[in-house]
């Protein structure tokens, strides 16, 4: 292969496991292996924060990843960027067809990040507000609202952000009423490195498996919780960040990230 030729999926790539900033560390632990030596907290916009799996794996299991201290933040490049076209910065994660299949890495000092007040929102005024008034709803479905509310800032005028929080909690609670197994719903704001965190998980037990495939990835599907939920994801990259929806031995977790 001529040197012209050479992109950044012909480089030696390390191996990876990502994650997402709201996961907590246990999450991740059984993924790591003797080989995996970095874990990708995916956040917003086309960076991520990279961890060495060391440091993970010496973290108080019940720690948020994107609380972790340390990590380097690491552009997101196209794996058919031309090798001489990379950023001379290490680390790089290599994308492709939309996963991160591998890290170019070295020894860089993390950079220091700086973020003044102005231009932001108080997301946990924002969140306590607008869950105050969704508890009565959850309330006459007997389903219990568990708040994990942290001290929050969110980048802009907070409309995406309460949007979002909003729309969620509707999916929650329509869930609530159509699924009787539902016991709680669980409610995460916090702010990492990355950004601003929203959280939303019932306890619904399992998932038919028509539901689970079409969360775990883009068919079509007519399911209106489905339908609901790419429309929310949608709003959250609008306005910069990122949003999965995943289900999991509880139910359906959705994890949003906004700028802070």
């Amino acid at each position: 292969m001529e040197a012209r030729d050479v992109t950044a999926a012909h480089l030696p790539l390390g191996e990876v496991v990502c994650a997402w900033g709201a996961e907590r560390t246990q999450e991740v632990l059984s993924r790591l292996s003797g080989v995996v030596c970095h874990v990708v907290v995916l956040g917003t916009a086309e960076t991520a924060r990279v961890h060495r799996s060391s440091q993970v794996m010496r973290a108080n299991p019940e720690v948020l990843l994107d609380l972790l201290p340390g990590g380097k933040d690491a552009p997101i490049i196209d794996a058919d960027v031309h090798a001489l076209s990379l950023p001379p910065t290490r680390p790089l994660l290599i994308r492709e067809a939309g996963e991160i299949i591998g890290i170019l890495a070295d020894d860089v000092a993390p950079p220091v990040r700086h973020r003044a007040i102005t231009g932001t929102k108080d997301a946990r005024a924002l969140a306590q507000w607008h869950v105050r008034k969704a508890l009565t709803s959850f309330r006459k479905v007997g389903v219990p609202l568990i708040l994990y509310i942290r001290p929050a800032r969110v980048k802009g005028d907070g409309s995406a952000f309460t949007e979002l929080l909003d729309g969620l909690l509707e999916v929650c609670l329509t869930r609530s009423k159509n699924a009787p197994g539902v016991s709680c719903a669980h409610v995460l704001v916090t702010e990492g490195q990355s950004g601003v965190w929203l959280v939303i998980e019932d306890r619904s037990g399992a998932l038919d498996y028509a539901l689970q495939t079409a969360l775990l990835n883009d068919s079509p599907s007519e399911n209106p919780t489905v339908k609901a939920l790419r429309r929310l994801r949608g709003k959250a990259i609008a306005a910069g960040g990122s949003m999965t929806a995943q289900p999991n031995s509880h139910g359906v977790r959705s994890i949003v990230c906004l700028p802070a």
